[in-house]
């Protein structure tokens, strides 16, 4: 396993190194593309006879076509929408998505031990250390392992049997194949379709 995770950073490494030498920022190129394309279609406008400018502007709406194709992907793998497989692009609602999926990984404010509501995230961060610290030094007893219920003692026995027994590799591989690649990326930063 160490050597497949120590792989893909590496891997990670070249795509970011590529990301940034070849492929590019799109938010930088798909407005000169959409300009470029402009200037294309009034010229082919101006002068329609032009078979020579009319290549060209197909050409440059191919290329247009492609790297909104790739700004949608990113945005969408950005936003970790799923549900939203195809349609066109709407940068505007997957900027929403991303900017809420951020707010809701944020704590904005709580109530401390007196009452009082705090917004201050100075005031927010020393609440819960005082709580938590509260919990975990309280003199009370550490449940025992007795006290922790066995699960597997209310199942009847045939249950209890396949739940324990040994994991087979087709069973794993089936998993995966089943699972959408298309979700948020896991903890080394890949989706499933990588």
């Amino acid at each position: 396993m160490y050597r497949i995770t120590r792989k893909l950073q590496l891997v990670k490494l070249a795509i970011k190194s590529w990301n940034k030498d070849i492929f590019g920022r799109i938010d930088v190129k798909l407005p000169r593309i959409r300009k470029d394309l402009e200037d294309s279609q009034a010229k082919v406008h101006a002068d329609p006879r032009n078979i020579l400018l009319r290549d060209q502007m197909n050409q440059i709406k191919e290329d247009y076509h492609r790297v909104a194709s790739q700004e949608e992907s990113m945005l969408r793998q950005r936003s970790r929408i799923n549900w939203l497989t195809l349609g066109d692009s709407n940068s505007h609602f997957f900027h929403a998505a991303i900017n809420s999926a951020s707010n809701r990984s944020s704590i904005h404010g709580t109530m401390n031990e007196e009452g009082e509501i705090v917004t201050d995230p100075k005031d927010v961060e020393d609440t819960f250390i005082n709580y938590f610290a509260g919990i975990l030094n309280s003199p009370g007893p550490s449940p025992s392992h007795d006290s922790v219920p066995d699960p597997l003692r209310n199942l009847p026995p045939d249950t209890a049997q396949w739940l324990t027994r040994p994991v087979q590799r087709d069973e794993v591989d089936e998993v995966i194949r089943c699972c959408d690649g298309s979700k948020s990326p896991g903890p080394d930063g890949f989706n499933g379709d990588f």
